[in-house]
């Protein structure tokens, strides 16, 4: 994980921020005091998944909108209910699809290397 750089939110020292935009000495004497309250906490932006249009007729036919589905971080499971086409036939459609892989969790993974290089990783 990057290491995060800044100035203190507490004292203004430029260093590498921990928690709560605090370096660590910073949030360690919060912490023993109580008051880390005073600062809140930081969240990491995900990225946001692209919208999905639920009007299968906006694709040219069932299979686009499944690929379009799993595009929009959905699983298998997930697609085969909005779209009505078995499993098998989704991850048949996800085999042949260049740079995709089908993960454990049922989610796909794009790539953007030549199958050779994915055998080697």
């Amino acid at each position: 994980m990057g290491r995060r750089l800044g100035a203190c939110a507490c004292c203004g020292f430029k260093g590498e921020i921990r928690a709560r935009g605090l370096v660590h000495a910073c949030y360690a004497r919060h912490r023993i005091k109580g008051t880390l309250s005073q600062f809140p906490r930081t969240k990491k932006q995900k990225p946001a998944p692209p919208r999905l249009d639920l009007n299968p007729a906006a694709y040219g036919s069932p299979a686009e909108f499944a690929l379009a589905c799993l595009k929009a971080r959905k699983t298998v499971v997930e697609a085969e209910r909005i779209t009505g086409l078995p499993a098998h036939v989704i991850r048949r459609l996800v085999e042949r699809q260049p740079g995709w892989l089908l993960g454990a969790d049922g989610r796909v993974r794009v790539f953007d290397t030549s199958p050779e290089e994915r055998q080697l990783a």
